[in-house]
């Protein structure tokens, strides 16, 4: 049984449109990454918004390494 011309077209516009998505969504994701590259972060953006980045001391002599450097 062979497909009416309908259904190929049917399939072909599903088809172009899947793909449209696909572009946008990665063209999307390339200027994410550039902006990210521009401004130095590191790892992409997770969704979120903003963090800063850095993680707390855990230790004692930690903490005491960033206080003198928020000092500096």
């Amino acid at each position: 049984m062979k497909a009416t011309p309908v259904d190929e077209k049917l399939k072909k516009k599903e088809r172009d449109e899947k793909k449209r998505l696909e572009k946008a969504r990665r063209l999307g994701s390339a200027k994410e990454a550039t902006l990210d590259y521009r401004l130095g972060i590191r790892g992409g953006s997770s969704g979120g918004g903003g963090g800063g980045g850095q993680v707390n001391p855990v230790s004692m002599k930690g903490w005491t390494s960033l206080v003198e450097d928020k000092i500096e």
